[in-house]
Formats: structure tokens, C-alpha cells, sequence
């Protein structure tokens, strides 16, 4: 049950903050299913490794973390 689309929804929409810690090497891949925007997402914890357009893009969306 944890792993439906559905519940992850709930999930993000009750979180009182929301951080997602991903690779850059990620940042161009899409998927079938979208939980969340990033404008839901209060934090983008990543590696430096992410283009500077990219991060550009994303911190109009939310706040971006680049963590060595």
C-alpha cells in the first residue's frame, strides 16, 4: 500500500515540509508518474554536478541545496 501513487500523494500533501535528496545525474530523467510539482517541494537536496540553466529553472520552483 505504501508504494501506490495514490498514498504517496497523501503523503506529500500532509507533510508539513517536503525534501527530496536526489542526483544530478537524475535531473534530466522523467517518469509515468508525477507525486508532487516542485512548487510543492520546500527543498531539492543535490550533488554540485546539476547545469547551472537547470538550477536556474528549478530555484524559480523551489529552494535548491547543492551539498558537496
Amino acid at each position: 500500500m505504501w508504494a501506490t501513487p495514490s498514498f504517496k500523494k497523501i503523503v506529500i500533501q500532509s507533510a508539513m515540509t517536503r525534501i527530496v535528496v536526489a542526483d544530478s545525474a537524475k535531473a534530466h530523467y522523467s517518469s509515468m508518474v508525477q507525486y508532487a510539482s516542485w512548487s510543492e517541494i520546500d527543498y531539492l537536496v543535490m550533488d554540485s554536478g546539476l547545469p547551472v540553466k537547470t538550477l536556474e529553472e528549478l530555484n524559480k520552483e523551489t529552494k535548491v541545496i547543492c551539498a558537496e
